[in-house]
């Protein structure tokens, strides 16, 4: 799960991620509301990046 930690809705994203099971991981890119993370190339960048990392292990 990856999420700004700035975002409005931070409180969902770890009531989500606490519920799930199996491979999981959730990373907070600092400094990003939940927009950010849509149109901010370093906010876009640091997901993008996380996400690869994250599948390239569990895929």
């Amino acid at each position: 799960m990856i999420v700004g930690d700035r975002a409005e809705t931070v409180w969902m994203s770890i009531e989500a991620f606490q519920r799930a099971t199996g491979p999981k991981e959730m990373f907070r890119v600092p400094g990003a509301s939940h927009v950010d993370l849509y149109d901010r190339p370093a906010a876009v960048g640091a997901a993008a990046e996380k996400l690869a990392e994250f599948f390239g292990k569990h895929l």
